[in-house]
């Protein structure tokens, strides 16, 4: 990517920047407060084993669960911090109380006063009460996905606010998507949970409250939720909805089977910081496509270069990925490709190049590999190796930024979800050391988590280009403005969100923006159908211990 312009340039490494926040409490107590005659819905269970398991893998970060505190150990905590006095002769200090809250299902509870440790209250991503018999039947069979919130009084008392959302694809199958329901669950309480002893609540509202505005979570807000009334009843009757979830399982299965992506790249005469408030339709100039047996994706600049860019280039014969540098003339036409020597034969994609401190640094996925490896880039566009990142850990999309003083990389964690999580990490110099945020992942949310492009700086903000992955892979790009970023909290806001080009030749897709000068890179998909692969997908899964083929990342 070319170099910042000075409205554009992170803050110095230098600057002052917050430290780290000392947890509150270590404590957290939940308690299921169900409407009266309401029955107990058959996932309470399981979600309660889901979140014991989640602090058992944690023991060392904090104390979230159901089960309340024995009465002795509360005792003993109180005696043991009369005994210390406020005098400076106490031995140790004495952690603070537990916090205990009741979490509500159902209708909108009756906010509790303000001095009062505050209530939750779970709903669907709509802010619509949970159904105790078909939990989402309508979003999940629609296609919309599981989506969660969690939601607590406002300071006033008049209200409630949102302090966390978690939404995932999970098929439109509502017996198989509601397997996950305790985990999903179980997952957004405890990283809730984390939020609230580190003290890294929002400082603003995440969504408008159901209850003091009379609507739900609308399109633009939700990310593919529909719009409606809060508590609005099912239009079908749940056996017809079940009915259709199936059918549009099988149909998703077989396009799956019979149709392969097919992707290109596409330059837009526009800077990329201008899509941040121009909101005209997408209008690129589409490269040819490479070849029959596989495609370009994930462009990116190289360096400072105004003819040069990288791309993955994946082959559908082997499923493997590998990072090409091509050089492109005044008509967009390829004139050389060159391959990098990225990923040690292993599947290599998101190829980006950042200039941080005067100096240009290179990295690509290469989850495969289960680490980062970040390249130092010499005047001659050779990639040198600088350091390994991440050693352990399967990071897709990383991408290097700055913030306050810090160097942060983010990525999407593979083994927490392949689509729908945002992961964090932060060091003082690019070689590491890297430490994780305190609440990994900070995000989870199919329409807006995994990394689309380099962050970059406009007017003095910073901007992340986020992939929406709702029902299919790369199905759009969701511009994220960053309002917060610490090792203990991270809030962003949607800008806005950018669909492909529905008139062009790539109308199915768009998961890739990147800047190039005063030009912008994308790329996108178009679906085609290929009886060739059809048959190959065949053989592989009759294969004797075949494992699922891999998908371009």
């Amino acid at each position: 990517m070319p170099p910042a312009s000075p409205q554009q340039a992170a803050p110095a490494p230098g600057a002052a920047r917050a430290a780290p926040q000392a947890p509150a409490a270590r404590a957290l107590r939940l308690a299921w407060a169900l409407p009266p005659d309401s029955p107990q819905p058959a996932w309470l269970a399981a979600c309660a084993a889901a979140l014991a398991a989640l602090q058992a893998a944690h023991a060392d970060a904090c104390d979230i669960g159901f089960a309340p505190l024995p009465a002795a150990t509360l005792a003993g905590a109180a005696s043991a911090r009369a005994a210390a006095g406020p005098g400076p002769g106490a031995a140790a200090p004495i952690p603070p109380a537990p916090l205990q809250l009741k979490l509500h299902l159902g209708p909108a509870p009756l906010p509790g006063p303000a001095d009062k440790a505050p209530d939750w209250w779970l709903t669907d991503g709509r802010g619509r009460a949970l159904d105790a018999h078909h939990p989402l039947l309508d979003d999940i069979t629609a296609g919309h996905g599981l989506a969660l919130a969690l939601w607590q009084p406002r300071p006033q008392g008049d209200g409630w606010v949102c302090v966390r959302r978690l939404h995932i694809d999970a098929g439109t199958h509502h017996a198989r998507a509601l397997r996950a329901l305790p985990a999903v669950a179980a997952g957004l309480l405890w990283q809730a949970g984390r939020d609230l002893l580190l003290g890294a609540s929002p400082s603003r509202p995440v969504f408008p409250s159901p209850r003091s505005t009379g609507h739900p979570i609308g399109k633009a807000r939700g990310m593919g939720m529909g719009s409606g009334t809060g508590n609005a009843p099912r239009p079908w009757p749940a056996a017809a909805l079940r009915l259709r979830g199936r059918w549009k399982a099988w149909l998703a299965r077989q396009h799956a089977r019979w149709w392969r992506e097919e992707w290109r790249i596409g330059i837009i005469e526009q800077p990329l910081s201008a899509l941040t408030y121009c909101r005209k339709a997408l209008a690129p100039h589409w490269l040819p496509a490479s070849t029959s047996h596989g495609y370009w994706a994930d462009p990116a600049a190289h360096a400072d270069s105004n003819s040069r860019i990288l791309v993955e280039y994946f082959d559908e014969n082997s499923g493997v990925g590998h990072i090409e540098q091509l050089r492109l003339n005044a008509s967009h036409g390829v004139t050389d490709r060159q391959v990098l020597p990225l990923g040690r034969g292993r599947h290599a994609s998101f190829p980006l190049a950042v200039q941080l401190d005067g100096r240009w640094l290179g990295l690509a996925e290469t989850a495969a590999l289960r680490r980062c490896e970040l390249h130092e880039i010499d005047a001659q566009g050779q990639w040198r190796l600088l350091a390994t990142l991440l050693p352990g850990v399967a990071a897709a999309d990383p991408a290097l930024f700055q913030w306050e003083g810090r160097y942060w990389l983010a990525c999407t964690d593979i083994d927490q979800g392949a689509m729908d999580n945002l992961c964090l990490y932060y060091a003082d110099r690019p070689e590491g050391p890297w430490l994780p945020h305190a609440n990994n992942p900070v995000k989870v949310d199919v329409t807006g988590a995994r990394m689309a492009g380099a962050l970059f700086w406009h007017e003095g903000r910073l901007y992340r280009p986020a992939q929406n992955c709702l029902g299919t892979y790369g199905a759009g790009v969701v511009l994220q403005r960053v309002l917060h970023c610490s090792p203990t909290r991270y809030e962003e806001e949607t800008v806005r969100l950018i669909e492909p080009d529905h008139r062009g030749p790539c109308p199915h897709g768009l998961h890739t923006l990147n800047a190039w000068g005063n030009r912008t890179l994308v790329d996108g998909k178009r679906h085609v159908f290929s009886l060739r692969l059809g048959l190959m997908k065949l053989r592989r899964r009759l294969r004797p211990g075949a494992v699922p083929e891999g998908r371009p990342t």
